[in-house]
């Protein structure tokens, strides 16, 4: 059965990829379309799930949002939690910790 702790550190392990996924295409001049779009799709299906988690309504919630690979004004933030501790999720990966900082 899984616990909440491990729903916790799947959640951070994601917004840790997903950072790491977007700055790669940030990066990489000319980065293809295709996954640009299929990350939109991830971002934008993770918000989803989210929201229905936290009993919210998702009607409004867009499944294939618009990205580019460099940020604009109108992208969406990263799925993340305030709470996840200094350096964010990404901070225990990098420092070779085997576990995500709590939500």
């Amino acid at each position: 059965m899984t616990t909440l702790t491990d729903l916790r550190d799947d959640l951070n392990y994601d917004a840790w990829a997903n950072a790491r996924v977007l700055r790669s295409l940030e990066a990489a001049h000319g980065a293809p379309q295709q996954a640009v779009r299929l990350l939109g799709h991830v971002l934008g299906a993770q918000r989803v799930w989210l929201a229905r988690l936290r009993g919210q309504d998702t009607s409004a919630v867009a499944i294939w949002p618009e990205l580019s690979a460099n940020r604009g004004t109108n992208q969406p933030e990263p799925i993340s939690s305030p709470s996840c501790g200094k350096g964010g999720p990404e901070s225990a990966f990098r420092s070779g910790s085997t576990s995500a900082p709590g939500l």
